[in-house]
């Protein structure tokens, strides 16, 4: 191809004839190419930039979460996730946004009869039941939030190819018997039964 080695196409092809390059048409005279949108990949865990107007927005990437709190809602497993900037400093303590956190239950939608469960925080075991087989984990991060998609890698197996640490899970109505473990140091893991929802981090 002509520009296939030029570092900047659209700009040579303007130096060259004098005009954009045009969208392909059978006559010659399709409509100017002005701007190119590029595919990167999927969008995971963000939050939207609310100060922006117009169209051209951008988002907030790479927000670290403290922890998920996984609740049961009428027979299907939920989860909020809860991020650093969810926490208040207060009394030598930070301390969930009681506001916010009810705000992003409702937007999981999460009543208020769902059943808490236990949270996960990173490195942290799990398991549940899926089409009939049982799964191992160890809890890495909520990769999207909104799609109900958290980051995990196998227990006793790695992943295919280059997924170790970065399997996708949906958590949802697919999955059944989600547990958590405590695991002490030679190995021996118990079943985490009745956690308490911790609200309040002493520092």
């Amino acid at each position: 191809m002509e520009y296939s080695d030029s570092k900047n196409p659209f700009a040579d092809y303007f130096a060259d004839y004098g005009q954009p390059v045009r969208k392909y048409a059978k006559n010659g005279t399709g409509p100017f190419i002005n701007d190119v949108k590029f595919y990167d990949g999927e969008l995971g865990n963000h939050r939207k930039n609310v100060k922006q107007q117009g169209k051209n927005l951008s988002v907030y990437l790479g927000i670290k979460s403290l922890r998920a709190d996984f609740y049961l809602d009428n027979g299907v497993y939920k989860f909020v996730s809860v991020p650093y900037d969810m926490l208040v400093n207060q009394d030598k303590a930070y301390v969930i946004d009681e506001l916010r956190y009810g705000q992003a239950k409702q937007r999981k939608r999460i009543s208020e009869a769902a059943e808490f469960l236990f949270s996960l925080h990173t490195g942290e075991m799990f398991s549940y039941e899926k089409d009939g087989k049982s799964f191992e984990w160890f809890y890495n991060c909520v990769n999207d939030d909104d799609a109900s998609r958290i980051e995990a890698k196998f227990v006793d197996r790695p992943s295919p190819g280059k997924t170790q640490g970065q399997r996708r899970e949906t958590i949802g109505k697919k999955i059944s018997n989600l547990e958590k473990y405590h695991v002490d140091v030679l190995g021996n893991k118990y079943k985490v039964k009745q956690e308490p929802f911790v609200g309040r981090i002493e520092l």
